[in-house]
C-alpha cells in the first residue's frame, strides 16, 4: 500500500492499495482543517509518522508538528513532538528507524532517533554537517557522518552504530577549504558497506571514492575525474560518473572504465538523471 497525501486542498490522508489499484480516505479522529499539510514520514505495522504544518490560534507561521497515527478503522493521532523549524530528516528504507534534525546552532546539531519497531526514541548530539555528509543505513541499523576536528584540522568519517550506542572513526582526511567541500556519505542496499565521496587537493577539484565494509574496513579506493554527479550501484562497487570532461557519462568498476559515451547537453541541464550532487 502507498500512503498519499492530497496537494492543493484540506489535508487528507488517501490510501492506494497497489494490488487492487483501489484509493481510499483514511477516516481521522482530527479535522482536515486543524492543520495546513500533512507529509507521511513512515509506514511501520499500524503506525503512520508523519509531520503536520500546524497554525495554532490564528498565527502567521506555521509550526511543524511530529506525530503517529494509528491506522485502524480511525486514524488516531498522538503528538510525539513540537518542533522549532521544519526538520531535515532521514528514514530507513526498511521502514524501522526515522532520524530528524530536531535543533542546531553554529556548530552543533541534536537528532531525535526514532526505532519504529519498539516504538522509542533516543537523541544524539553531534557536529552540525551539510545534508549530504549524513547517510541512515536503509536497515536502520547504523548512521554514517563526516564531520571536522577543528581543533584537529582533520576530516573523520564516523560510524554510530544504534544498538551499542557506539562511534566508530573509519578514516581522516587533513582538512582544508578544497579537500572538504562538498563531501558526501551512502550506504549500500545490503548496508553492508559505506561509502565516503571527498574532493582532493590534487590534481584540482577531482574526487576520491572509498568503499568500506560495515566493520570499517576500507576494502578499495578510486581516484575519479571531475564529474557533476555520480550514482552508486545497490552494491557500492559500480559507479556512474555523469558529466566527465564535460558531456561524458561513464562507467567505473574497482577504478577501471568498463564503459562510456556521450550524454546530451540538454539532458544534463534538466538533471533527469539519479544521483543529482552526488
Amino acid at each position: 500500500m502507498l500512503i498519499i497525501r492530497v496537494p492543493h486542498e484540506s489535508p487528507r490522508l488517501l490510501r492506494l492499495d497497489l494490488v487492487t489499484n483501489q484509493l481510499s480516505a483514511f477516516e481521522t479522529t482530527f479535522q482536515p482543517n486543524d492543520y495546513r499539510r500533512i507529509e507521511p514520514l513512515a509506514w511501520h505495522g499500524q503506525t503512520l509518522y508523519v509531520l503536520f504544518h500546524d497554525q495554532p490560534n490564528g498565527s502567521a507561521t506555521l509550526q511543524p508538528v511530529l506525530a503517529k497515527l494509528t491506522l485502524n478503522q480511525q486514524a488516531k493521532i498522538e503528538i510525539l513532538a513540537e518542533l522549532a523549524d521544519w526538520p531535515d530528516y532521514w528514514v530507513s528504507a526498511n521502514q524501522q528507524a526515522l532520524v530528524y534534525r530536531q535543533s542546531q546552532t553554529a556548530t552543533e546539531q541534536t537528532l531525535v532517533w526514532w526505532n519504529l519497531t519498539d516504538q522509542t526514541s533516543r537523541t544524539l548530539t553531534l557536529p552540525l554537517v551539510s545534508h549530504a555528509a549524513l547517510a541512515l543505513a536503509p536497515d536502520g541499523s547504523a548512521l554514517a557522518m563526516v564531520t571536522l576536528d577543528p581543533t584537529q584540522q582533520v576530516a573523520e568519517l564516523r560510524r554510530y552504530d544504534y544498538a551499542s550506542q557506539t562511534w566508530q572513526t573509519l578514516d581522516q582526511q587533513a582538512s582544508g577549504q578544497i579537500v572538504t567541500t562538498n563531501p558526501v556519505v551512502g550506504w549500500s542496499a545490503d548496508s553492508q558497506h559505506l561509502w565516503w565521496q571527498r574532493s582532493l587537493p590534487q590534481p584540482l577539484l577531482a574526487k576520491e571514492y572509498r568503499v568500506y565494509t560495515a566493520t570499517g574496513a576500507l576494502q578499495s579506493t578510486d581516484e575519479l575525474p571531475l564529474h557533476h554527479q555520480a550514482v552508486v550501484s545497490a552494491d557500492a562497487e559500480t559507479l556512474v560518473l555523469v558529466g566527465v570532461a564535460g558531456t561524458m557519462l561513464q562507467e567505473r568498476q574497482h577504478g577501471r572504465i568498463t564503459a562510456q559515451f556521450p550524454l546530451p547537453v540538454d539532458l544534463l541541464e534538466q538533471k533527469v538523471l539519479a544521483g543529482v550532487n552526488r
